[in-house]
């Protein structure tokens, strides 16, 4: 089989298309013809190694060859031991610490995938896994969630964002948000009710409180987050740099035991009911996925350029069938 596969850390030059043999599926797993695989901020930083705490999983060279969690496709094989699907069975999911979607074929234990509605391509399908969950995920991080009447995005113009910002405006939550000037109009246009722009604004000067911070890129202090939060209110960390991580993890567990407050960093936990349920809101017209460009397996080094560039409106897909 053809897939993008790397054998050091480095920048996305250090990939290359190459053969490679195609997996065999274990008793507990299923063999998936790969349609697509979108480009999460995890497979960045696993190819760069960055943050430095990537390493303590591959500490000279990465441990999995190829990348790629987020995946959709159709099942090729099953393993003795699987019982919720079949041969010819439309599959997405998310193989996270399995990896192999940049590839024509994966194998990854059952419990890791959901089948794919009708009325959704392989393309939409293989963008909900990560970030769709994410975005759910951090709307019930606070203490009381049908409390959160505002909410702050920082870095709200990615996959998971994009998610996000339909969901919370679809609980009525006032919505700013926080990227790039070049973001404006598709942000706006997904609901928020005001939009910083980095190059130009600092969030930090801002007057307003929020019941809800969500940080994706990280890049200041808790301290100084905190400060724009109500006195319930709750900060929730998805990225950043291993330190700011650290930082904030322990925090979180002081904030915690002396104020009503609530900071930390998102423990994500994929389940297949969560899957299935986005996938639904999906299918509904519920939620609508934010594709901004697809590229083909021959041409992932010029895709994982353009995800690293920090320019994209929602999500970068691999298309591989």
């Amino acid at each position: 089989m053809k897939a993008a596969i790397y054998k050091q850390y480095g920048p996305p030059e250090v990939l290359s298309i190459s053969d490679a043999a195609t997996p065999e599926p274990k008793p507990n797993e299923i063999q998936v013809s790969v349609k697509a695989c979108s480009i999460n901020a995890s497979d960045l930083e696993f190819l760069t190694a960055k943050p430095n705490y990537i390493r303590l999983f591959g500490p000279l060279k990465p441990a999995n060859e190829i990348l790629g969690s987020d995946i959709s496709g159709v099942v090729t094989a099953v393993g003795e031991q699987v019982t919720e699907f079949k041969v010819g069975d439309l599959v997405f999911g998310d193989t996270f610490d399995h990896w192999g979607g940049f590839a024509q074929t994966v194998c990854a234990p059952e419990k890791l995938w959901v089948k794919k509605p009708d009325n959704i391509t392989h393309i939409e399908a293989a963008c909900i896994p990560q970030s769709g969950v994410i975005a759910h995920e951090v709307l019930n991080y606070p203490n009381n969630p049908e409390s959160v009447k505002s909410i702050l995005i920082i870095g709200a113009g990615g996959g998971a964002g994009s998610f996000l910002v339909q969901q919370a405006k679809s609980k009525g939550l006032r919505i700013t948000s926080v990227d790039r000037k070049s973001k404006t109009n598709f942000l706006k246009d997904l609901g928020v009710d005001r939009h910083l722009r980095f190059e130009t604004e600092n969030y930090l000067d801002l007057d307003e409180k929020f019941d809800l911070i969500v940080d994706f890129p990280g890049p200041n202090p808790l301290s100084s987050n905190k400060a724009l939060l109500t006195e319930t209110g709750s900060y929730c960390m998805v990225g950043g740099r291993t330190r700011r991580i650290f930082m904030t993890g322990l925090g979180g567990l002081i904030t915690t035991k002396f104020s009503k407050q609530k900071t930390g960093i998102l423990l994500h936990q994929q389940t297949q009911t969560l899957m299935t349920a986005m996938a639904d809101a999906v299918s509904k017209g519920e939620l609508r996925v934010c594709v901004d460009k697809v590229f083909s397996l021959e041409e992932i080094v010029e895709a994982f350029k353009y995800f690293q560039s920090g320019n994209y409106l929602g999500k970068v897909v691999i298309s591989i069938g």
